[in-house]
């Protein structure tokens, strides 16, 4: 099967979670023996001319239909104008494409810059968004909140997978501090930097800085990573982590802490899981059932006070018996792995091309 992911990665190329999430898949689809291809928006140093191209234009694209005849196309982002004339190409040559929302569809992510997308919607995305042979949201969480649902009623769930290591033991040990693991965007307001901060405050008057220490890990997003800066020892900011980098990372961590107001499905709770390390989420992560049905963490309201208490009971546990949770977390992610999932959208593309024609 040729299959042709077109997606857009933003300024931070590689930082980009939709990167690693499209690459990832595409590469275990390739493992399958399918010829796969990503074509982006934005030129970046991830193009290869192999398997990322850079198409801005109309022209390029359509020369890169002719050259190559993808079988199905996989649109994995939202509010990019160069969509709206991909897909009426495609549609002019039978070609059936599907849209992945990556998190974009949820009744939060409309409300920013809510009146530039009504209007978009209405002038251009609601008719590409109807023309797609099918939507797919990564949990039926982020299908709950969407807002698009009867913009398109064909829908799949297929999640985003994990890269599971094979060498890991349980070799968690009870530490001087626990060591309270962020790794995500440092976007103060997305990501609920500022709640997470006001319990940290709490924590610190508290008294809990010889129990507890922050790590923060991700790409600048605004000047948020400034105020990490402002709490001595007790919070650390480290920047970007990738590959070995972030498997160190991962494994030292005793909890990885998420408490976003929205995420699709976000990769770096399961990168945690599949080293064993206990997850602290919000309902709007779209994870917090996946966390509270197979033992592997706590879920946490987003307030400083849920947060604080929330802490505490983990710090609890996890002193009795730092690896309490380290076979349920590894088993969980196990079962998301990147080949499996490969397999899964595999069978889906066949239907689609099916009914298709």
């Amino acid at each position: 099967m040729k299959i042709l992911h077109i997606a857009y990665f933003g300024r931070s190329g590689k930082l980009n979670g939709i990167y690693e999430a499209v690459t990832c898949l595409a590469k275990a689809q390739i493992k399958l023996n399918n010829n796969v291809k990503i074509a982006i928006t934005t030129k970046q140093s991830v193009v290869d001319e192999q398997f990322i191209y850079y198409i801005p234009t109309t022209k390029e694209f359509k020369t890169l239909l002719e050259s190559y005849k993808p079988d199905i196309v996989v649109f994995n982002s939202l509010y990019e104008i160069q969509q709206i004339t991909f897909s009426y190409l495609l549609r002019k040559r039978n070609i059936p494409y599907v849209l992945v929302f990556h998190g974009g569809a949820s009744r939060d992510n409309a409300k920013k810059g809510w009146l530039k997308k009504k209007i978009a919607n209405l002038l251009l995305f609601n008719w590409f968004i109807h023309k797609a042979k099918a939507v797919v949201y990564l949990s039926g969480n982020e299908y709950q909140k969407s807002v698009f649902k009867r913009t398109n009623k064909n829908y799949t769930i297929l999640p985003n997978g994990v890269n599971v290591p094979n060498d890991i033991i349980p070799n968690r040990v009870v530490q001087k501090k626990m060591n309270i693991t962020f790794l995500s965007r440092i976007d103060y307001y997305g990501k609920g930097i500022d709640v997470l901060l006001e319990a940290v405050k709490k924590l610190q008057c508290e008294g809990w800085k010889d129990k507890l220490e922050f790590n923060f890990y991700g790409n600048k997003y605004d000047d948020t990573y400034k105020l990490l800066l402002e709490y001595g020892d007790f919070v650390k900011y480290h920047g970007f982590v990738a590959g070995n980098e972030k498997a160190e990372v991962l494994k030292k961590a005793s909890i990885n802490i998420l408490p976003s107001r929205s995420e699709g499905m976000p990769m770096t709770i399961l990168e945690a899981l599949s080293y064993g390390c206990p997850c602290m989420v919000t309902p709007m992560t779209n994870m917090a059932e996946l966390i509270k049905e197979n033992h592997c963490g706590w879920v946490i309201d987003l307030t400083a006070e849920s947060i604080v208490q929330t802490i505490k009971k983990a710090y609890n546990e996890l002193s009795v018996d730092p690896n309490k949770y380290f076979e349920e977390c590894r088993k969980t992610a196990e079962r998301y792995s990147w080949d499996n999932v490969a397999r899964e959208s595999i069978m889906f593309y066949q239907e689609i091309i099916k009914e298709n024609g």
